[in-house]
C-alpha cells in the first residue's frame, strides 16, 4: 500500500479514516494507472483497544496525465502522479482529490484534470457515492485541496494552458448540486508570467472557517507565478462564501472582437466565449450562420461544443471572388431549448495594390529593468501603394511592455510614415539578457516584419 492519506476530520468521529487510490504496485510513470480506492479506517481511541481495517471499492480508472503547459515557454509545470492528495471527512462524508488525466468536454487533447471521488461512512465501512473528473477545455488542472462545511466542498487548485500562466483557482459544491458536478470555477489569483524552474509544487491548502459566517465558509490558499525566479511561488489566501444552490441552467454568447475587415482573398479569427450565467454547467453546442450569403464567404467553429465556461475560435474566410461589401456572421449557442447569439460584422474591400516595407532604426536597443529605450518604426511606399497599416509586437521579455505611438502609420503612394515604439521595464520582475522582439505591420491582406534586438541590464 503506497502514499496513504489521512483525512481532516471535520466532525466527532470515533474512527479515524485514511484514503489511498495506491495498492499493490503503484509506480509513477506516463503508463501507470489505479481503479480502487481503499479506506483505512482505525476505530477507538487509546489508551482503548484500536481495530484497524480496511474496504475497497472500484473507481473510474486514474491515469497519469501530461505536465502542464504555460505561455512563451516549452518548459512546462510538473504535475507528478494520479496519487491522492487531500482527504476530508464530516459526517460521514469522505471526500479524496488528486490529479488525473482526461479529455476536457469540446476537447481533443488529453490534459491534467482533478479527480474527486465521496464515499459514505459507516464505521469501519466505505461505499462509493460519487465519481468524477473537472476539467475546462484547452486548459490544466492540477493539485486539488479539499474541504467541507454542512454537505458543502470547496476545492483549491491550481491551472495553466497555453494562453494561462500559473494561476490559483477555487471552485466547489453544495450539498444539493447534481452528483458528480462542480460549480463553475473562479479566479483567487491570475498569474503573471510562467515557472520555469521545470518543478511546481503541489502546496494547495483548503479549510473550513472556525467560526463559518455568510461571507465566511472556507479559506483556500494556492500558488500562482509572477516571478520567473527558480523556486520563487507566490501564494495567495482567499475566503470562500457558502455554496448556494444553483438556479436553473443559463449561458451567454459573446465575441472578441466584434468586426473586422478583410481583404478579399483573406480571413480573420475572433474568440467565442460561453459563460455559465447560472446553474449546473450543461453541453452547448455552436453553429455558425452567414448574412447576406456570398461566393467564398465561410465560417466556421471550433470547437463546435463544450460546457460553459469554455472559448472556441470563430475563422472566417474569403476568396478572390467574395463580392466587397458588410456582412453578419452569428455565432448560436444551442442547448436543448435554450439559444444564445452574437454576431461579428465582417466588411469585404478590395484586393490593396502595391506593397510596402517596414524598418526599425536604431534595430538594437539597451535599456535596464526599471528604465525604457525607444526606436523608431518606418513603414515605407512600394510599387505605388497607399494606405493604413497597422502595427503590434510579438512575444515580450517578462515585465516588459511595448506602446508605439501612433498605433498605426498612414501612408501616401510613393511616400512613407513613422511611429515610436517605446519598451519599458517594470522593475524586479523584469527579465534580463538579450531578446528578439518581432514588429509586425499588417494593412489587408499584406503583412511585414522587421527584429529588434534588446538587451536588458540588471541596473
Amino acid at each position: 500500500m503506497f502514499s496513504l492519506h489521512p483525512a481532516e476530520h471535520l466532525s466527532s468521529s470515533t474512527t479515524f479514516y485514511m484514503v489511498t487510490d495506491c495498492t499493490g504496485t503503484c509506480i509513477p510513470s506516463p503508463t501507470s494507472q489505479t481503479n480502487t480506492e481503499t479506506v483505512v479506517s482505525l476505530t477507538g481511541i487509546p489508551p482503548a483497544t484500536v481495530t484497524v481495517s480496511s474496504n475497497s471499492f472500484s473507481i473510474a480508472t486514474s491515469v497519469i496525465g501530461p505536465n502542464a503547459a504555460q505561455p512563451g515557454t516549452s518548459t512546462t509545470l510538473a504535475t507528478n502522479d494520479n496519487r491522492v492528495e487531500s482527504v476530508a471527512w464530516e459526517s460521514n462524508s469522505l471526500w479524496a482529490s488528486w490529479n488525473d488525466a482526461c479529455i476536457p468536454s469540446g476537447d481533443s487533447a488529453t490534459r491534467t484534470c482533478l479527480r474527486l471521488v465521496q464515499a459514505t461512512t459507516s464505521g469501519a465501512t466505505a461505499t462509493k457515492a460519487q465519481d468524477f473528473d473537472f476539467s475546462a477545455s484547452g486548459q490544466y488542472y492540477f493539485y486539488p485541496a479539499v474541504s467541507s462545511y454542512q454537505g458543502q466542498l470547496v476545492v483549491s487548485f491550481g491551472r495553466s494552458s497555453s494562453s494561462i500562466f500559473p494561476s490559483a483557482m477555487a471552485t466547489g459544491r453544495a450539498s444539493s448540486d447534481p452528483l458528480n458536478t462542480l460549480q463553475s470555477a473562479a479566479v483567487i489569483r491570475a498569474g503573471t508570467t510562467a515557472d520555469t524552474s521545470g518543478r511546481y509544487g503541489d502546496y494547495f491548502g483548503a479549510a473550513t472557517d472556525p467560526t463559518p459566517t455568510s461571507s465566511s465558509t472556507f479559506w483556500v490558499a494556492g500558488e500562482y507565478r509572477k516571478s520567473t525566479t527558480f523556486q520563487n511561488w507566490n501564494t495567495v489566501i482567499g475566503q470562500i462564501a457558502p455554496f448556494s444552490a444553483p438556479g436553473t441552467f443559463d449561458y451567454s454568447v459573446s465575441l472578441n472582437p466584434t468586426s473586422g475587415s478583410v481583404v478579399q482573398g483573406s480571413g480573420t479569427t475572433s474568440t467565442v466565449t460561453v459563460s455559465l450565467v447560472s446553474g449546473t454547467t450543461q453541453t452547448v453546442s455552436l453553429g455558425t450562420s452567414i448574412n447576406p450569403s456570398a461566393t467564398g464567404l465561410t465560417a466556421t467553429v471550433n470547437p463546435t461544443s463544450g460546457n460553459p465556461t469554455f472559448t472556441s475560435t470563430l475563422a472566417i474566410s474569403t476568396t478572390s471572388s467574395t463580392p466587397t461589401g458588410s456582412y453578419s456572421v452569428t455565432v448560436t449557442g444551442t442547448s436543448g431549448t435554450l439559444s444564445h447569439s452574437a454576431i461579428y460584422t465582417l466588411t469585404v474591400t478590395g484586393q490593396v495594390t502595391g506593397d510596402f516595407s517596414i524598418s526599425a532604426s536604431p534595430s538594437s536597443l539597451t535599456m535596464n529593468r526599471f528604465g525604457s529605450a525607444s526606436t523608431t518604426i518606418t513603414i515605407t511606399s512600394l510599387s505605388g501603394f497607399s494606405g493604413t497599416v497597422s502595427l503590434s509586437t510579438g512575444t515580450l521579455p517578462a515585465g516588459v511592455t511595448a506602446s508605439f505611438n501612433p498605433t498605426s502609420v498612414t501612408v501616401a503612394s510613393g511616400g512613407s510614415g513613422t511611429s515610436t515604439l517605446t519598451f519599458n521595464g517594470h522593475g524586479g520582475g523584469t527579465a534580463t539578457g538579450t531578446f528578439t522582439v518581432t514588429v509586425t505591420g499588417t494593412s489587408g491582406g499584406l503583412t511585414h516584419s522587421t527584429t529588434i534586438t534588446l538587451t536588458i541590464t540588471k541596473h
